[in-house]
């Protein structure tokens, strides 16, 4: 599965800085991995969260759970793919 490699490569430096400061952050994560993330991090500087999904269905499904969570603003990305052009 590439999401499965692709979440063993997730990594950020400002993340544990952020998280100390606001830990709403790390409960956010905490959330999409019990929602079935394979990965969870944050973006840049913060201040937001994404988690990687195995397929549409259980992102889908996720985003159900956490809107719920009342975290803020839930979005929904899909369709990854590795593709060649052709010239």
């Amino acid at each position: 599965k590439e999401s499965l490699v692709i979440s063993q490569f997730l990594e950020n430096d400002l993340e544990s800085v952020t998280s100390a400061k606001f830990p709403i952050l790390d409960r956010i994560k905490k959330t999409l991995l019990d929602a079935g993330a394979e990965g969870a991090l944050m973006t840049g500087s913060g201040p937001s969260v994404f988690g990687v999904f195995g397929s549409e269905k259980r992102a889908e499904q996720a985003r159900e759970e956490i809107l719920l969570c009342d975290f803020g603003m839930v979005f929904l990305a899909t369709n990854w793919k590795r593709t060649t052009i052709e010239h």
